[in-house]
């Protein structure tokens, strides 16, 4: 029996295991939209709160975004910076002992740069977690393709295979580099590759789909999201990515999830790029004592009432916090080629 399934039976034995499949996982979510769970459904840990990319759509180049991220966490140091391993370790042990189905080892910056990534995906794998994802850029090095293959989803953010387009989306990434590692995680048999373009006005008439089949070939699954712009000194919105007509609604996230940045300042939910609502500090309080806690319980309470509190909620551009089609295509649903 392989190591994370021991691990996982173990917690069943001790009754420590609430979501012992992908199946009943995935019912809590969807009944998190009603009810709260007692755990997180999933914990987003921020290895990197820094990118090697700059891409314009995004909040990494936006110096508002910037000035933030420089100032104190209230530890004396800076936002930006790699999360600590004997702190990631922590956070995944503790998700392992509450049963905690998923983890996603990524929030604002790029996780494949910290030096310790394949040990750190690989440890949660030990500890019995059903999901471990990955979002990354995939202009990453050797030894962090190792800890992509502990990952049980990794997802690839590419955008486009057109070299021009590409730099235009993916500005300072190598489409060369994010090909050749897409191939070496093909070529080492990973079970559960995304291949993701964010659709925007440079790259909305290219048949991605078709181009990524051509490429990869058949065993790499295909998505792609509506872009909205995280970026106050730039545009990208394509046809498809506006708001202004969609009704707010419950997004579940708070319900759902909770995010853990590189500091330990938990948020609750990964639209909070700003971090203008903590929630708890990973490292004074247990995350069963966040979840359960005043701060996360009050949330839920407003939003499902129609109460936006805080400016992060009331100016939500998420499509999880809207009742429009494009919602559906958060979750990472297939696009056929």
């Amino acid at each position: 029996m392989p190591v994370e399934e021991t691990r996982r039976a173990q917690f069943l034995k001790g009754g420590c295991v609430i979501y012992a499949n992908l199946q009943s996982y995935r019912q809590a979510w969807a009944d998190a939209y009603t009810q709260d769970p007692p755990v997180p459904l999933n914990v987003d840990i921020e290895l990197a709160s820094v990118c090697n990319l700059t891409c314009p759509f995004c909040f990494i180049s936006d110096e508002n975004f910037e000035d933030m991220i420089r100032k104190d966490a209230g530890d004396g140091r800076s936002r930006r910076r790699l999360m600590p391993k004997q702190m990631a370790f922590r956070i995944i042990r503790e998700c392992g002992e509450i049963g905690v189905p998923a983890i996603k080892l990524n929030w604002r910056g790029e996780s494949t740069l910290h030096p310790d990534y394949a040990e750190i995906a690989a440890y949660a794998r030990r500890e019995g977690i059903l999901e471990v994802l990955a979002n990354s850029n995939f202009n990453c090095s050797d030894s962090a393709v190792d800890g992509l293959m502990h990952t049980t989803k990794a997802m690839a953010s590419l955008d486009s295979l057109n070299p021009e387009t590409y730099q235009v989306m993916r500005r300072g990434g190598s489409l060369e580099k994010a090909k050749e590692v897409i191939h070496k995680v093909i070529q080492m048999d990973h079970k559960n590759l995304w291949i993701r373009r964010v659709l925007s006005k440079d790259n909305r008439h290219e048949d991605f789909a078709g181009q990524v089949r051509k490429e990869f070939g058949p065993s790499v699954n295909i998505s792609e999201h509506f872009c909205f712009d995280r970026n106050a000194d730039s545009s990208h919105e394509s046809p498809g990515c506006d708001h202004d007509d969609s009704k707010r609604i419950f997004c579940g996230y708070p319900a759902q999830r909770i995010v853990c940045a590189s500091s330990g300042l938990c948020y609750p939910c990964c639209i909070d790029l700003h971090e203008t609502m903590p929630v708890g500090d990973i490292n004074k309080q247990s995350l069963p004592a966040i979840w359960n806690g005043e701060p996360m319980r009050k949330l839920r309470r407003e939003l499902r009432s129609g109460i936006y509190s805080s400016d992060a909620c009331r100016n939500c551009q998420s499509w999880m916090s809207h009742d429009a089609p494009q919602r559906n295509f958060v979750q990472d649903v297939e696009v056929k080629a």
